[in-house]
């Protein structure tokens, strides 16, 4: 009878110890997933890497996600909770080109009206702004494969940009 219950209390606790890893990897699951709002389907068709924010207090906006399935990019909407900024994100694979031509990328930035070069955590974000009027800054990275055009709101300080960077994690 003392074995019957031994074994008993084995199972009991073993099953308990399953649950309550269950439990605790679904809520690291459920924790990485707040941001990661690609879905699976367009996950399994890209082959890079993908910036998201790590900070809780930006957040992507579900309904803004989109893949174009041509080249494979990513595109979303993130704002900051306190201060309400919005950032307008798209994502791809670095091109073959800005391998395979070593100029590439620096005549692209230059004609996106470079004005600044920053590093950051991830590497190197030139800012940019056309000259005219009404346009926006837009910061561009291209790391790790990943090619990202950032564009914010409003006008940020070079500190607010590499700050900005420092938010994301590359994910894949």
């Amino acid at each position: 009878m003392m074995q019957i219950l031994t074994r008993s209390k084995f199972a009991l606790a073993l099953i308990t110890g399953v649950l309550m890893m269950a439990a605790v990897g679904g809520l690291i699951l459920h924790e990485r997933s707040k941001n990661t709002l690609i879905p699976a389907s367009v996950q399994e068709q890209i082959s890079y890497g993908v910036y998201l924010p790590e900070d809780s207090d930006i957040r992507i906006q579900p309904d803004s996600v989109e893949f174009e399935p041509q080249s494979k990019g990513i595109s979303y909407v993130m704002q900051a909770a306190k201060t309400g900024d919005k950032y307008t994100v798209s994502q791809q694979a670095t091109p073959e080109e800005f391998t395979d031509i070593p100029e590439y990328l620096p005549k692209l930035i230059e004609r996106m009206g470079n004005y600044a070069t920053i590093d950051t955590v991830l590497g190197k974000v030139y800012l940019t702004k056309k000259q005219e009027a009404d346009s926006k800054q837009i910061a561009v990275m291209n790391e790790k494969g990943t090619l990202v055009f950032v564009q914010a709101d409003r006008d940020l300080t070079n500190n607010e940009w590499r700050a900005l960077f420092k938010n994301f994690q590359l994910e894949k």
